[in-house]
């Protein structure tokens, strides 16, 4: 019932987004997978470890979570706790799943305008990892982009399932 919704509003405008970013996220999985067999490798075979795979597993766990997170929205494939879904008449239904959409939507600017205060902060003082020296504000602005993108996925969708007939809903 609500993937009508979002498959035919990401259809029209995000395809080319969508595969972009799960293939982003499918990288990003791969790359974090080969840091930690080689960090394992590193210490059971040799005598060391490898000295940034903790940075480079911490910003990679960001990069993953943020790119899969418009992935998510637009399938609503969060997770869910259906604990009132029987406190509410059928009727309101979709009044129900359109407040949910829209506190969804409003949670996600919040993180997204957090995220955008705290990569200004990251930039201003040019912080940066402390092997690497990687500049963190640049991980910071993509985490806010996906956040602003997954907030506007879920007002779209609120607003699609609003103008929906009650059949589709």
């Amino acid at each position: 019932m609500t993937e009508k919704f979002g498959e035919g509003v990401w259809a029209r405008g995000g395809a080319i987004c969508d595969r972009a970013l799960a293939l982003l996220a499918a990288a990003t999985l791969f790359f974090m997978m080969c840091v930690t067999f080689l960090d394992v490798v590193m210490r059971k075979v040799l005598p060391g470890t490898f000295p940034a795979a903790d940075e480079l597993t911490k910003l990679s766990l960001g990069v993953l979570i943020f790119s899969s997170l418009p992935l998510i929205a637009v399938r609503r494939e969060h997770l869910v706790i259906s604990l009132f879904d029987n406190a509410f008449p059928r009727r309101m239904n979709r009044v129900r799943l359109v407040v949910i959409d829209l506190a969804s939507a409003v949670l996600l600017g919040v993180l997204a305008w957090r995220l955008a205060v705290t990569a200004q902060r990251f930039g201003e003082f040019n912080d940066s990892t402390m092997l690497l020296g990687a500049p963190i504000a640049p991980f910071a602005w993509f985490m806010f982009a996906t956040a602003t993108l997954a907030s506007a996925i879920a007002l779209v969708l609120a607003i699609a399932r609003l103008r929906a007939t009650n059949n589709d809903a």
